[in-house]
């Protein structure tokens, strides 16, 4: 078997920590936990398609393991503009120089 790889790098593991250090923030003033707030911005933003299965629909939602650093970044932005709630600031993180164009440092 060959896997094919589009050439665009995946989010990474530090990315993937910040999203949940935010998660964690945005939990803090909504009063959901964290993994419901994943679940949740994942069906809003990831949704890929609806399927029945055995007659019950359900929601095939794309893995944010699988997305690209672009397309993480874009999402996070989804989450900014769905919560009103900024990002924690990106210093330190070492996160792809594109989320700290897009984002910002939350310093604003």
């Amino acid at each position: 078997w060959v896997k094919l790889n589009s050439g665009k790098p995946k989010r990474t593991l530090r990315q993937k920590r910040y999203y949940w250090v935010y998660l964690d923030l945005i939990a803090e003033s909504t009063g959901h936990t964290p993994e419901e707030l994943h679940e949740a911005l994942k069906r809003k933003h990831l949704l890929v398609k609806e399927v029945t299965v055995m007659d019950k629909v359900i929601e095939i939602t794309k893995s944010t393991t699988d997305l690209t650093v672009s397309e993480f970044c874009e999402y996070m932005l989804d989450i900014q503009a769905d919560t009103g709630i900024s990002p924690p600031p990106t210093d330190g993180w070492e996160l792809a120089p594109m989320i700290n164009e897009k984002v910002g440092t939350g310093h604003d």
